[in-house]
């Protein structure tokens, strides 16, 4: 079973966009909106953020008090970003939900009654001297989470990179997760469903039970 995520996806944070400055909207679990200028958090556990706000100065926002932080890109689109509290790797797996690994940002995939979460890390290589060689040292990966209204904790369901057993896990992980719903369990032990199209079978899930008003499972008795 792979380590932490959190550990694994820290380095993502120091490329790509993040540490960039980028026009934004922080809606805030209070009910305020500030629009300005975030730097995006150098690493994905990162409790405090810079933000400009439009027509202010830079001050220091704590990650916990944002309930979203919306992305705008010059080409017209946005996207938005979560920092929420997220189980362990073999919680997940084992269908316990008992504990929590902490609190990172993630980008919303899907927004709905189960919202889906993306996260992924780039591959990682060394210099090895002796062999004048570059070896790999961790693999690109994918991961996926979910979260139901009302959930304490988001789930992975899928951690997939370029090694065996993705399936296996998402099988695993997934068919915990979604066991209250006969259909996509079938789907999933059928093939229909793998790690690969996993947004598919979310918005399956959710046209079916979004209206059920279910008690979520995380938060069952004894979960």
């Amino acid at each position: 079973m792979k380590r932490c995520f959190l550990f694994f996806v820290m380095s993502f944070f120091t490329v790509s966009l993040w540490s960039q400055k980028l026009p934004s909207t922080l809606k805030m679990k209070d009910g305020t909106i500030m629009t300005g200028i975030v730097r995006m958090p150098k690493k994905i556990d990162d409790k405090i953020i810079a933000f400009t706000p439009k027509g202010g100065k830079a001050t220091k926002v704590q990650s916990a008090d944002i309930d979203v932080m919306t992305i705008m890109y010059a080409n017209g689109t946005t996207e938005e970003y979560e920092y929420i509290p997220v189980f362990t790797i073999r919680s997940s797996y084992e269908g316990t939900y008992d504990k929590i690994s902490g609190y990172a940002w993630f980008l919303v995939e899907i927004r709905d009654y189960v919202t889906l979460y993306h996260a992924w890390t780039p591959s990682e290589s060394h210099y090895d001297a002796g062999s004048n060689s570059f070896t790999t040292t961790q693999l690109a990966t994918t991961y996926k989470y979910c979260r139901r209204d009302g959930e304490k904790a988001a789930t992975l369901i899928s951690n997939a990179s370029g090694s065996i057993g993705n399936n296996k896990f998402f099988k695993k992980c997934a068919g915990n997760y979604f066991s209250d719903d006969q259909t996509i369990i079938e789907k999933i032990n059928n093939g229909v469903y793998t790690y690969k199209n996993i947004p598919e079978m979310v918005k399956e899930y959710n046209s079916r039970n979004a209206h059920k008003n279910l008690v979520p499972i995380q938060n069952k008795e004894n979960k």
